[in-house]
């Protein structure tokens, strides 16, 4: 943490100013002290992943051990922790006009190797905040949020409806065999009604099939994801099969994310050549829906655009 914020300190306030000039360097940072070259890899593989499938047990113990502020060193991924509110809106005032949130390497990886565009996590500097200028308009002002809400009730119905209908089916005494899954496709229809304005119909019986290899794709993609970032990239250079399958399920994404994009972009084309034009100059964002929004802005091309829906889709389901 010291590193960060000495780079950002003038966005500091001058009480967190005050308590930085006496801030512990990275050495003296309470935490595991792990094996040597591994660290603590070995906690989060022992008991056949326990703590790698669960790791918020693991900040839970780490935190009651250490305190609210600890280290972690896993191969050669070097972290500081933090657990608090107040430490989380200190760590956000001082990122600046350009934060450096640590790049997910894999996705990387598989971006350069397909020459793919980046998105919000994969992306710093000039080119994240061009994208995250052109989608902030959409995501933080409330009336836009406001206008989402219906949508996303109603999924939370049916995220109900499903778990009333997997109760009787799994015949656990009122549990569900998954509760994982339901929450991750509450998360997948979520974010994509706010997305593509439609149901893509993960919790139909049977889903349909785009929700069902969509869904299928991201939750693959993001268990590959959680394996490699401990690892060094050694993918880089040898594909195993476990590399190719991760960038499997990442075409799989960009050529569902890109004809479902491509799809409102025909639709656009069609409409009256004026209704585009008062889009976007509209100052009333909220009464356009978001992929319509972005499109009709012209800021970020159809490459870069699927880059950034792909990623948000992503740390939807994942969130």
């Amino acid at each position: 943490i010291s590193t960060r914020l000495t780079a950002t300190s003038s966005h500091l306030a001058q009480d967190d100013k005050d308590k930085f000039v006496n801030a512990k360097p990275f050495s003296q940072v309470p935490g595991p002290k792990g094996l040597p070259f591994i660290g603590t890899l070995w906690t989060l593989l022992k008991n056949n992943g326990y703590y790698l499938r669960k790791p918020h047990l693991l900040h839970a113990q780490y935190k009651e051990k250490y305190g609210p502020i600890y280290k972690d060193k896993i191969v050669n991924l070097k972290v500081v922790l933090i657990s608090t509110p107040e430490d989380t809106a200190t760590l956000f005032k001082a990122e600046g006009k350009y934060p450096k949130r640590g790049r997910i390497k894999p996705w990387v990886i598989y971006r350069e190797q397909r020459k793919k565009s980046n998105g919000l996590l994969t992306c710093e500097g000039k080119e994240w905040r061009k994208s995250r200028s052109v989608l902030d308009k959409k995501f933080l002002k409330v009336k836009d949020i406001a206008a989402y809400s219906d949508r996303m009730n109603q999924v939370i119905s049916d995220l109900i409806t499903y778990i009333k209908r997997k109760k009787v089916a799994d015949n656990l005494n009122g549990e569900i065999s998954n509760l994982q899954d339901a929450l991750y496709k509450w998360s997948f229809e979520t974010i994509n009604t706010v997305i593509f304005n439609k149901r893509l119909g993960a919790f139909n019986d049977p889903p349909t099939p785009i929700a069902e290899e969509f869904y299928n794709s991201v939750c693959s993609m993001l268990d590959i994801t959680g394996q490699l970032t401990l690892v060094p990239p050694y993918y880089k250079y040898i594909k195993t099969k476990q590399w190719k399958d991760f960038c499997s399920y990442w075409d799989k994404l960009f050529e569902i994310g890109g004809s479902l994009i491509a799809e409102e972009r025909n639709r656009l084309l069609s409409e009256e050549i004026d209704d585009i034009i008062k889009m976007k100059h509209s100052r009333r964002t909220e009464d356009i829906e978001f992929l319509p929004y972005v499109l009709s802005r012209g800021e970020l091309t159809d490459e870069e655009i699927t880059g950034n829906i792909i990623e948000l889709m992503a740390a939807g389901v994942d969130t």
